[in-house]
């Protein structure tokens, strides 16, 4: 019996590291602009720090809700990033159909919360993810800036100083804007 009960709970085991596994060799491919958010992505556990609730994974579709979601991708000792950043902590306080998510790349995670403590940032900050900046966002993204969600779609992957009140003012009442996108230069 005891033996038994082993081999079972190795079996489950095993699987569980089978299926781990396999979620992270998915590959996504690249999205274009104007591409939908896939509902695998929606759905895909992503761990966070920082969350006011105490959260340590949350998923995309959390922010389902929101018109506009901005994926700010940053770093600790990224002096834009933490512009950038600063810049959507002062917007979205007036806009509450837009969401901020900040995700932590190519830096030492020790590094995020003395920053985030240091600005006051509020949001939960994606850690340990490279889906978003190594693979859905790649044609536009190949360190820092921001993505741009729109209603579900991806909108824009903005230069920095297209971050104004003005330009979302403009998306979220659907009046039309032209941002000068990043490109991928490869």
């Amino acid at each position: 019996m005891k033996k038994t009960l082993l081999t079972v709970v190795l079996a489950v085991l095993c699987l569980f590291q089978m299926l781990q596994a396999q979620e992270n060799k998915t590959n996504y491919a690249p999205l274009k602009l104007g591409d939908k958010i896939p509902e695998a992505i929606w759905n895909r556990p992503i761990q966070v720090i920082n969350h006011p609730t105490g959260k340590q994974v949350i998923t995309l579709g959390d922010y389902k809700s929101k018109e506009l979601i901005i994926i700010d991708f940053w770093a600790s000792n990224c002096s834009p990033c933490i512009k950038s950043l600063n810049k959507l902590d002062t917007l979205e306080k007036h806009f509450p159909q837009m969401s901020v998510l900040p995700v932590f790349v190519y830096d030492l995670l020790p590094n995020a919360m003395p920053a985030i403590q240091k600005h006051g940032w509020k949001w939960p900050s994606v850690v340990n993810d490279t889906i978003f900046n190594k693979q859905l966002f790649s044609r536009y993204i190949t360190g820092f800036g921001n993505v741009w969600i729109y209603r579900g779609r991806l909108l824009a992957v903005p230069r920095p100083n297209n971050i104004t009140r003005e330009n979302i003012e403009a998306v979220l009442s659907g009046r039309p804007v032209v941002f000068q996108n990043l490109q991928q230069l490869f």
